[in-house]
């Protein structure tokens, strides 16, 4: 930890300035499973226009292929998001300002003076509130995030995906496909549109 964002957090907690963690590790391999989510649509797509009339096996083992490291992505973040939450969690539980790092020596002295200056004459006190207050606001910060449209409105919209897949339901059916592989792609659609599409 710097002294100089130590000191920067304890003007922000005298002021009632909110402060937002924001793991970037965690954001980037979001970024990069939704875009590989995107190319992976894509290359679907364009395997099924060059070979629109492939048996279903070769559709699915296909589509295995494809998007199997979609979901090794979104585990792959998942770990390292919860990785940071307990690095940070310990890191708040052992936080002290008299261990955090600086460049120039001098300037240790003052910060301490500032810091004791705004928690009533004690660095212990601004130690406990970045335990204490600082620490569960801002791991609800982190892991207490709401959407910012209701869950209804985002279900609404995503409602316009069910054409596509009445059309893949319906294609299926005039291929002649077995019910035991039809019916898991209606829950799998209907799932996704309902549930996937919204979160």
């Amino acid at each position: 930890t710097r002294l100089w964002c130590v000191y920067e957090i304890a003007v922000a907690q005298v002021g009632g300035i909110p402060i937002r963690i924001l793991p970037m590790s965690v954001y980037v391999l979001m970024f990069v499973t939704q875009m590989y989510g995107s190319a992976a649509s894509l290359v679907k797509l364009l395997l099924t226009a060059a070979d629109p009339e492939a048996p279903p096996g070769e559709v699915v083992l296909r589509d295995i292929f494809v998007m199997t490291p979609i979901f090794a992505l979104a585990a792959h973040s998942g770990h390292t998001f919860a990785t940071v939450h307990a690095k940070l969690q310990e890191q708040f539980e052992s936080f002290d300002v008299r261990h955090a790092a600086i460049s120039v020596e001098s300037d240790r002295s003052f910060i301490f003076d500032s810091i004791e200056e705004m928690f009533d004459g004690s660095l212990d006190n601004f130690n406990k509130t970045v335990r204490t207050t600082l620490k569960t606001a801002a791991m609800r910060g982190l892991t207490g995030h709401r959407a910012m449209l209701p869950y209804r409105s985002i279900l609404l919209l995503s409602m316009s995906a069910m054409p596509l897949w009445f059309s893949v339901w319906s294609s299926q059916s005039h291929e002649a496909v077995p019910v035991y592989c039809r019916v898991p792609r209606y829950i799998f659609g209907a799932t996704l549109v309902a549930c996937g599409y919204p979160l």
